[in-house]
């Protein structure tokens, strides 16, 4: 498990989680969903999952 403090909060985050919302990753890392999405294009990071 990871923490990182964000301000004044505290966020928690599972390293063996593989459900991450993009939004959550974004705001998390401080960088943008075209970056990860470049870093999806190349095979860097996982590609997205739809659920539902």
């Amino acid at each position: 498990m990871l923490t990182s403090m964000t301000g004044h909060d505290s966020v928690l985050l599972r390293a063996d989680d593989p459900l991450i919302d993009m939004n959550y990753i974004t705001s998390f890392t401080g960088m943008t969903d075209k970056w990860f999405y470049k870093l999806i294009s190349e095979g860097h990071f996982p590609k997205p999952i739809k659920l539902g």
